[in-house]
This record gives structure tokens, sequence and C-alpha cells, in this order.
């Protein structure tokens, strides 16, 4: 009898451990952390987003299963008492049995798992979530009609937990970025291109199109000293360049672009030997440059990643029949990322 009542007195002050350290864990984890995990297809925190959408469930279980870890340690205390000390009327058995499990549970069972949650909540959660899946099942019939009180008191006082979504929001992610900054991980600059990306990389590249008829037409039969008076002019950094008998009104698709800075050296005649062999190749001595075609369906997002890939700083924005609309550049795209949406 004595080794029954250790056993059950052992078990069941384990046992209001785990309930109470699960309790102060599912309150102290982060529901955002949760969120992540499951969209990452963990299914531990696919239970415990549910639970958090269906507290009292939750909250019935742990209620029971410290009831009945509370009346198997005590049980086990007056058994055990009764056995080391059989003479002893039965209220003085009750009465040291409470003084002395009175302190056990409350250091071992209450407040040393609960100073673990605190600390690590996470990992205390996954460590006994095994346990509390069995304890769901076998409290049910009792948690059941708990939670069936707790949902009809709700829907009398008309109130109405908010409900966690297995999906990332705008406020998830602004969470995210802004705690990230606070620690240390995301610099300024950083956080706020995440932002950008988040918020700006669904918007079409065509909204940010610079038209064709907004540009003078440079030709490849062009020489670089012309071509940098215009920028120079206009104030151009990049131009787009076409064919020496392309029409000024339907100019289609370009062979390329010339940056000011390129047309600065060739003006200057720092061309080495490749570059002139190359432009001769050409047939012009335009240094000129290559252009990714992008299309109007393109995301912001997309048309900047595909301008990166291919190593180019200007772009040629074109419909589905392959017509150009105009141009963007990798310098533009990423300001607006930079920039607040």
């Amino acid at each position: 009898m004595i080794v029954f009542a250790l056993l059950l007195g052992i078990a069941s002050v384990a046992l209001g451990a785990v309930f109470a350290s699960t309790e102060t864990a599912f309150y102290r984890v982060s529901k955002l952390r949760l969120k992540l995990d499951a969209l990452g297809g963990d299914t531990i925190a696919k239970w415990f987003l549910w639970f958090a959408n269906n507290p009292g469930f939750f909250i019935a279980t742990l209620l029971v299963g410290n009831n009945v870890t509370t009346y198997g340690a005590s049980m086990a205390m007056v058994l055990f008492i009764g056995c080391l000390l059989p003479h002893i009327a039965g209220l003085y058995i009750e009465l040291a049995a409470t003084l002395i499990l009175a302190p056990i549970l409350f250091v071992w069972g209450e407040m040393f798992p609960k100073n673990l949650s605190l600390i690590a909540p996470n990992r205390m959660l996954r460590f006994f979530a095994p346990i509390i899946a069995i304890a769901c099942w076998l409290f049910l019939p009792l948690t059941a009609i708990l939670w069936g009180v707790n949902k009809i008191i709700a829907l009398l006082l008309g109130k109405s937990g908010e409900t966690i979504t297995l999906s990332l929001g705008r406020r998830d992610l602004s969470g995210i970025l802004i705690e990230g900054k606070d620690i240390g991980i995301l610099s300024d600059t950083q956080r706020r291109l995440a932002e950008g990306i988040f918020t700006c990389s669904d918007r079409l590249i065509r909204d940010y199109t610079l038209p064709q008829s907004q540009l003078p037409t440079i030709t490849m039969a062009m020489p670089p000293e012309q071509v940098l008076k215009l920028t120079r002019k206009f104030h151009w950094l990049t131009l787009p360049v076409y064919e020496s008998d392309a029409d000024p009104e339907n100019q289609g698709l370009p062979v390329g672009y010339v940056r000011i800075i390129d047309l600065e050296i060739a003006v200057r005649h720092q061309l080495n030997e490749q570059s002139r062999q190359l432009s001769q190749l050409l047939q012009t001595e335009l240094p000129l440059r290559s252009m990714v075609e992008l299309s109007a369906r393109h995301s912001l997002l997309t048309g900047l990643i595909l301008l990166q890939t291919m190593r180019s700083s200007y772009g040629c924005v074109v419909d589905e029949h392959r017509r150009c609309l105009g141009f963007v550049s990798a310098d533009q795209l990423r300001d607006v990322l930079l920039a607040p949406c």
C-alpha cells in the first residue's frame, strides 16, 4: 500500500506540474510563432492554434486535469500517512496530509513548472503536447460539458473571441518586422525594404512604366557625341537605342540601351581595343547594352528580380503582342520598394 501511495503521489504531482506548465506556456507562447510553424506543416502547432481559437475547450481540459491530479495527490498522501501511522484518527491524518502536501504541490506542482514555461514556453508546450492530447481524449466527456456551458454563457453575454486564421496578415508581418528591428536582427533600411516588398510587390510593373513617347529617339547611326548632348539636355541617365532606320512614329522594340557614363568614356576615347572591336561588330560606335523585355502583367517585384538576374539596369515593358509600352529602370523599382506605400 505504501508503494502504491508513493507511485500515486508522484504521478499526481508530476501530472499537475504538466497541466500547470502547459497552461502558462499556452498563454506565454507567441501565437505568431505557432502560426508560422503551422504554415510550415507542424502538426503540434496546428493543434494549439485550434486550442487558441477554442480556449474554452483547452481550459476545461486543464481544469479537469488539475482537479483529478489534486484529488490523486491528496488520496496518496492520506494513504501514505495512514500506513505509517495506523493508530492516529482520520481527522489528524487529513490535517497532516494537508500540511505536508501543500508546499509540495505549490513548489513542484505550480511554481517550478510555471517558471520553466515562462522561460521557454514553446519548448515546454511541445514537450508536453502528447500528454495534453491524451488528456483531451480521456477527459472528453467532462470537458465537453464544461465547454458547452462556456459557449452558452458566451452567447448569452454576446462575446466572441478573435479567431486566429492560418494565414499571415499585414498586421502580423508588420509585427515581425518591427520586432526584428527592435532586437537588432534587421536594420531600418532592411525593415523598410521588407515592408515595401510585402506591401507593393503585387502591383503591376506597367503602373511604373515611363511611356516610349516621352523619350528621344536614339538610333544606332548616331555618334556618341550627339547622344551625349541629348542625355545632358534632357537629364537622362539611360536611353533606349533603336535600329538606324527606325520610324520615329512607330519605333518598335529597341535593340538595347546606353548609359551616360558609357557615353562619357566613349567620347573621351577611353574604350579599349576589345570594346572598339565589339562596337564595330555591332555596326555602331555607341557602347550598347542589352535590354531585358518585361511583360506588362509582371509584378513590380518580379520585374526587379528579372532585371537583377539578367544583370541589367534597364527594361522594356511589352504587352501580349510584344509591343513596347515604355521603360523601367532597376533603380526606379528599388526606390518604390524602399519608399512607404
